[in-house]
């Protein structure tokens, strides 16, 4: 009789353990699942400056003579900034203070009009570029100055002949891309008068 007893405890014990072993994996399995991240989305960046561009000449901050539709546009799909000043009224200066995000006063030389920027100040397109996105410039995107001394262009590679057009075929596959598209459905990106960025190098 006690050793029908220990057989039926011992049962009990071995399922009790087996029902333990499966909850565990069970719990297991769910905080992995819970865990795992989501890929981030990373943004599109369109950055434009305008040479003596005065606030608020876009129809968007409420200019009743200046219409800007397509300006308007991009600011009702990404962000309209309505506390941004630049660090200094001059071409050189206040462009190596928006690559570097350094008051000008602190570039050496490129606090100056006309000057450089020493190439071993972190310019932002250039580590975004590092980060796997692609990056494109147009017009007077830096200077007037000398920087002879870098590498790669502190405000990326040139597209000023062949325009915006051309930067978006050397990273959607070579596909052209509709009038009727947004920047959303393009994939991630930065552009600008100053520089442009996309992380995956491909149309999403």
């Amino acid at each position: 009789m006690n050793r029908k007893i220990d057989y039926f405890q011992g049962m009990k014990i071995a399922l009790r353990f087996k029902r333990g072993i499966l909850l565990c994996l069970g719990a297991t399995a769910l905080i992995i699942t819970g865990c795992k991240k989501e890929e981030v989305q990373r943004p599109n960046i369109l950055f434009a400056i305008a040479d003596d561009w005065g606030w608020p000449h876009a129809s968007i901050y409420g200019d009743p003579v200046v219409q800007t539709p397509a300006f308007d546009r991009l600011a009702r799909e990404g962000v309209l900034f309505n506390h941004a000043y630049i660090s200094s009224p001059s071409c050189t200066p206040s462009r190596n203070a928006i690559l570097t995000g350094q008051y000008h006063w602190r570039l050496g030389p490129g606090a100056n009009l006309w000057s450089t920027l020493d190439p071993s100040t972190p310019v932002y397109p250039l580590l975004l570029e590092d980060a796997g996105y692609k990056i494109g410039r147009f017009r007077k995107s830096w200077g007037p100055g000398d920087i002879s001394d870098w590498e790669r262009h502190p405000a990326g590679h040139d597209f000023t002949k062949k325009g915006f057009s051309a930067f978006i075929l050397t990273i959607n596959g070579g596909l052209s891309i509709s009038s009727s598209s947004t920047l959303q459905n393009l994939g991630n990106l930065s552009w600008g008068i100053c520089c442009a960025m996309w992380p995956h190098g491909q149309r999403q």
